[in-house]
């Protein structure tokens, strides 16, 4: 397997395992033809909604202050238009060194290192023509409390971020 399928490959158990502690289903879409990679949906109550464009890289994540990610140009466009069910990007930073990535032993699994969402909802038309460097908040760090968070600001067809 290539270190790309590997990076996509991590980053969905990343959010499978997120989304298994918040409660929430994890869908895969048939087709990826508008930069949805999965959909989490949270079980019972509203069955509130997130579609989730992922990606995954080994970029050095800074010591203080955002973060940044270069994102492709479509899917840029593709989840800054506004629709019924929010979307989010989720970027997965992991360690350079492949077998960095995950220890094992009896007392524990550590995935390392962690991921960010972003909301790129009503973000502004660019010029670029390849790609949009993308500021993730660092306080945006997805764990199971910050999704059923994410769930609970949701108000009807309106999405509120954090």
């Amino acid at each position: 397997m290539d270190l790309n399928t590997r990076k996509e490959e991590f980053s969905k158990a990343y959010l499978r395992a997120i989304g298994v502690m918040a409660d929430a289903d994890y869908l895969k879409p048939e087709t990826d033809r508008d930069s949805i990679d999965v959909c989490l949906k949270r079980v019972g109550g509203m069955r509130e909604q997130l579609d989730i464009q992922l990606k995954c890289t080994d970029k050095d994540i800074p010591d203080t202050g955002d973060l940044n990610f270069d994102l492709p140009l479509k899917n840029y466009n593709d989840l800054r238009s506004t629709s019924i069910i929010p979307s989010l990007l989720v970027v997965v930073f992991v360690p350079k060194a492949l077998q960095d990535w995950l220890s094992v032993s009896e007392e524990k699994m550590v995935m390392k290192k962690c991921g960010w969402w972003v909301s790129l909802a009503d973000k502004p038309k660019t010029t670029n023509t390849t790609c949009v460097r993308v500021t993730i908040p660092r306080d945006n760090l997805l764990t199971p409390e910050s999704l059923i968070e994410l769930f609970d600001n949701q108000s009807g067809n309106a999405f509120q971020p954090a």
